[in-house]
C-alpha cells in the first residue's frame, strides 16, 4: 500500500529563506540520488516560514529499505546535516499516512 511521509521544518528566527532553500537543495540531491521528490508545501497557518514536505513511497517498506542506505550515501548526510539541519529550529515531527485513495476509487 503507497504510503506519504510528511516531515515539518519550523526554522530558527530570521531563516526562513535558508530553510526554503536548503531544502529545495536538498530535494534536488535526492532526485539525483534516484528517491522519489519531495514536495514541498508552505502552510499558512502556524509557524512562520515553516516548510512541510512531502514524500511518495510505493510502501512503508521500500521507504524503510531506502532509510538504510541514505544514511550512508555522504550526499544525502551532507543534504541533511550541512543544509537542512542548521536552519531548524527544533527537532522535526514526521507523519506516516497511507494512501487509501484507491480503496475510495473502487
Amino acid at each position: 500500500m503507497a504510503i506519504v511521509v510528511m516531515k515539518t521544518y519550523e526554522p530558527k528566527v530570521g531563516e526562513g529563506a535558508a530553510l526554503w532553500k536548503a531544502c529545495t537543495e536538498f530535494n534536488k540531491i535526492i532526485v539525483k540520488e534516484g528517491w522519489p521528490q519531495l514536495e514541498l508545501w508552505g502552510a499558512f497557518e502556524g509557524p512562520h516560514n515553516s516548510c512541510t514536505t512531502i514524500q511518495r513511497w510505493d510502501s512503508f517498506s521500500d521507504y524503510e529499505e531506502a532509510m538504510a542506505k541514505w544514511v550512508q550515501t555522504p550526499s544525502i548526510r551532507s543534504g541533511v546535516f550541512d543544509l537542512v539541519y542548521p536552519t531548524n529550529a527544533n527537532s522535526y515531527p514526521t507523519t506516516f499516512f497511507y494512501d487509501r485513495t484507491p480503496a475510495i476509487k473502487g
